[in-house]
């Protein structure tokens, strides 16, 4: 009999099977389906696998795959991404309502396999050998009591879920996934007799609170919360005031989040436009105060976001308003946020101006007699701005000083009302590295990058816009060091996320990543994979900025070097073209480093002469118009000297002097670190000239 069985139909098998097991509560259905899946006889069955109960788990799985379902689709609220996930708990809780006597028996088969059947005739056991989706289940139900079986379908909704309020990994997907297909059968199994939708309520608020909170933030929490009143607001019964009390308290949840920044920028937008109406009709007179608020935030929101445009016109309006009713906090705040606007549009004199009059006005040390958070995180973020706008301006002396001060403030007198692992503590933190950075001494910096990732991390959450700028930060203190593998690897993760970053984070984010990867995989000597990375982002340099913009010149900049490789001529015809659109008054670091790369450009043709009038050039404007000691003008002396060296020595030394320095400048570092990868270029051109000189 075994012997013919192997000869079996499917159908003729679960004929067989269903005799053995007659008595055991199996239907004729559940046993042809298992057979079905096996695609085998009895007897091969029962060696292969010889419980009755794994033939319940595969059964389980075969009934749920053939159970139609309609498919997710995209939510982008908080509110609709978790009633999304309700839908797909509900449809499964009605699945297993339906199935109550398999489903019992799989409950107490999970148990069986996971207690005496994995320990017993192991070679029988493995799960391996019937390929996936059986495999994953019947690995997960010996090894950890688990049901996974329905952590496909889970996994669909969870993923849409998850793109409403961030970008989460595919790992916490996957593990979400599982969990809630786990959990869905023991709250069922806890309450067989409750209605689906019940049951999806109860998984749903689980998996809200238990798994998305702690991946992304209890700033979700108060977002939801802030739409389910919303959802109220917008009945016709009620009052317009309160919608727009509604929208403005979901963008402030919003904005806390650090990660939803066109959103926020919508409900604000959305709020203005509300108010405006009121006006209009004369049906209410809108508070100025409220108003200027509003536009201060929106005007926020599209700085993050990289809308420039908005930005200027709602914080123009803003610091208006704000002059108007003479309220001296929302000026500062104005003022700080117009300035930071003016430093990333190029305009940094504007934002030096405004900047300063914005910190006199919000001192980092004021004499309080006890602490306000608010007021310290207001003066915090306008001295960043302030540090950041010297450092745009190629200040890094007076940069670095702030910097230290900002530093000794947090640790200090403001760390009582400054959370130390808070966001406005992590900006500090984050700022002190960058002014670091800039002034040559990224091992320096990188210290406190890692606390300001660290920070923001706990503040925000991985996935915020606080916490990826920190990362990239740190990335271009490996790049700096000397490690482009180490920046790639970090830069490689989080351009993975750009398609949904550019939507709801920050295009100009998006940007900067593969900027910064391109530069990265230049330095670690693969040009072909760092214009890869380069032209894959032109379309959403296209689709944003036009050439005037600074990060488009940047991002320019760097693809014309990478492209050098393939196509000099085009390549200097583009750095060209950049240097006469960058050029300003006063002189900006990134127009240093423009003619630095045309300098190279030029030497590495053969065309030295063209590539000295540059370099002296670059020189000349970054003496005057930045710090003489800023790393951008040293990399012009070493390349010049480089040039230099067989024509005249003595002139080179001379150019790699302010390079070599050991003497502590205004700030109390030396102009670059020991290892800084510029300093040991300018050390070895030093050996060659003395190396030549005690020839002759």
């Amino acid at each position: 009999m075994s012997g013919r069985a192997q000869d079996l139909t499917p159908e003729a098998a679960a004929e067989l099977l269903l005799e053995s097991f007659r008595g055991e509560g199996y239907r004729k259905l559940d046993v042809k389906a298992c057979a079905h899946v096996l695609g085998i006889g009895k007897s091969s069955f029962t060696s292969r696998f010889g419980r009755k109960r794994a033939m319940m788990i595969i059964t389980a799985l075969w009934c749920w795959l053939e159970n139609p379902v309609s498919p997710c689709t995209e939510r982008h609220t908080v509110g609709e991404a978790r009633r999304l996930l309700h839908d797909v708990a509900e449809n499964i809780a009605g699945f297993l309502h339906r199935e109550r006597t398999l489903m019992v028996q799989l409950v107490y088969g999970l148990s069986d396999i996971s207690n005496y059947e994995k320990n017993d005739d192991e070679k029988a056991w493995r799960s391996e050998s019937f390929g996936e989706p059986w495999a994953t289940v019947l690995r997960a139900a010996r090894t950890h009591n688990r049901w996974v079986g329905f952590a496909p379908r889970l996994r669909e909704g969870v993923e849409v879920a998850a793109r409403a309020v961030g970008h989460l990994d595919t790992a916490a997907h996957q593990s979400m996934a599982d969990a809630l297909s786990d959990l869905l059968l023991r709250v069922w199994w806890q309450n067989t007799h409750a209605p689906a939708t019940v049951i999806a309520e109860q998984v749903t608020g689980l998996w809200f609170s238990g798994m998305l909170l702690p991946a992304t933030g209890p700033w979700v929490g108060r977002a939801y919360a802030a739409e389910q009143q919303l959802l109220r607001a917008l009945r016709p019964e009620h009052a317009p005031t309160w919608e727009i009390a509604s929208r403005t308290e979901l963008g402030t949840a919003l904005i806390s989040g650090q990660t939803l920044w066109r959103r926020a920028l919508r409900e604000f937008g959305l709020a203005l436009t509300e108010f405006s109406q009121l006006e209009d009709s004369l049906r209410a007179q809108p508070s100025p105060l409220l108003i200027g608020s509003l536009r201060s935030r929106h005007g926020q929101c599209a700085l993050r976001y990289g809308d420039y445009p908005q930005a200027q016109t709602s914080l123009t309006e803003a610091l208006r308003e704000a002059r108007r009713l003479g309220n001296e906090h929302d000026i500062a705040r104005a003022r700080t946020n117009l300035a930071e606007l003016y430093m990333r549009t190029g305009r940094v004199t504007e934002a030096l101006t405004l900047a300063r009059q914005a910190v006199a006005a919000r001192p980092l040390r004021p004499v309080w007699s006890s602490p306000v958070p608010r007021l310290w995180d207001a003066a915090v973020v306008s001295t960043v701005v302030l540090t950041r706008a010297h450092l745009h301006a190629g200040q890094v002396t007076d940069a670095v000083r702030l910097a230290e001060d900002l530093l000794e403030v947090i640790d200090g007198e403001g760390g009582r009302a400054v959370a130390p692992d808070g966001p406005t503590a992590a900006l500090a933190r984050a700022t002190h590295g960058r002014a670091l950075l800039a002034a040559g001494h990224p091992d320096l910096a990188r210290r406190s990058v890692t606390d300001a990732v660290t920070a923001a991390a706990n503040a925000t959450g991985r996935h915020s816009l606080l916490t990826r700028q920190a990362r990239t930060l740190e990335a271009r203190c490996y790049l700096a060091l000397g490690d482009p593998e180490s920046a790639c690897r970090i830069l490689d993760e989080l351009v993975q996320d750009e398609n949904w970053v550019a939507e709801h984070m920050s295009f100009r984010h998006a940007l900067s990543v593969r900027v910064w990867l391109g530069a990265a995989w230049l330095a670690a000597g693969d040009a072909a994979r760092s214009a890869q990375v380069l032209d894959d982002g032109l379309a959403l340099l296209r689709r944003h900025l036009t050439d005037p913009d600074p990060q488009s010149i940047e991002y320019r900049r760097v693809a014309a070097v990478t492209a050098w490789q393939l196509d000099q001529a085009a390549a200097v015809a583009d750095l060209e073209r950049l240097v006469d659109a960058s050029s300003s008054t006063p002189v900006l670091p990134r127009h240093v480093d423009l003619l630095h790369d045309l300098g190279q450009a030029y030497a590495a043709r053969g065309e030295g002469h063209r590539a000295r009038q540059t370099f002296r050039r670059a020189l000349r404007e970054g003496e005057t118009g930045i710090d003489p000691a800023h790393p951008s003008v040293l990399a012009v002396r070493v390349a010049l000297a480089r040039l230099q060296l067989d024509d005249s020595p003595e002139h080179a030394a001379k150019l790699l002097e302010p390079v070599l320095s050991d003497r502590p400048l205004a700030h109390g570092l030396t102009a670059l670190a020991k290892t800084h990868p510029l300093l040991s270029a300018a050390r070895s051109l030093r050996d060659r000239i003395a190396k030549s000189s005690g020839t002759q």
